[in-house]
């Protein structure tokens, strides 16, 4: 039976197998070309950063699904830069000179500093998710998406931002399913991104 739970720092085996499940599940993302390791070290950084969490779904030790959320971005963001920004070069310089990388990182960036919106997005964020392709259908995103409001709520967060792009018709439908409205459109270089808040996070399921 499955079973969530949260990540904490000293779980080296667990964050390279969350970083794998990142990048088999999510490989258009700059992110993921930059590589399984840049991943495991981020997302350790992340789980340490207040009112930050990575939680995992797993069935006797073997990882179905994650999902990464935080109560601020950009306070996550300066966090993770402040503490951990000479391990992510040291391990992310090995990657910069793979096709795209650059492109890609410059692409990402201009999303996370867009400026222009008809009214101001939440800094709570659903960051990432991703389930095993052999494990869907068995309510583990749903689960995962709990365990992070949850979370939320106990951080004094009641909405929530996640961000998608336009043609991933499957996230957009999973998400909406789970209370998530379409809300913001930003426009990218190779294809617009769709931002979907849920207003009133909550704790009881």
């Amino acid at each position: 039976m499955s079973k969530v739970e949260r990540l904490n720092k000293s779980e080296t085996a667990r964050f390279k197998a969350v970083a794998s499940l990142h990048c088999n599940e999510i490989p258009g993302g700059v992110l993921s070309i930059l590589g399984e390791d840049f991943l495991a070290v981020l997302y350790r950084y992340i789980s340490q950063a207040p009112h930050c969490g990575i939680w995992v779904s797993e069935d006797s030790g073997n990882l179905k699904g994650f999902i990464t959320g935080c109560a601020d971005d950009k306070k996550m963001f300066r966090w993770v830069l402040s503490h951990g920004l000479l391990p992510l070069i040291a391990v992310g310089i090995r990657s910069i000179t793979k096709p795209g990388v650059i492109a890609g990182a410059i692409s990402v960036l201009k999303v996370l500093l867009k400026t222009k919106h008809d009214e101001p997005t939440p800094h709570s964020q659903l960051l990432s998710l991703a389930v095993h392709p052999g494990c869907r259908k068995e309510g583990i995103g749903r689960s995962l998406v709990q365990a992070l409001e949850i979370e939320l709520v106990t951080w004094g967060v009641n909405e929530c931002l996640v961000w998608t792009t336009q043609s991933n018709l499957r996230a957009i439908t999973f998400y909406e399913s789970n209370g998530f409205i379409r809300r913001f459109t930003v426009k990218h270089a190779t294809e617009d991104m769709v931002g979907l808040l849920k207003s009133r996070v909550t704790s009881n399921f």
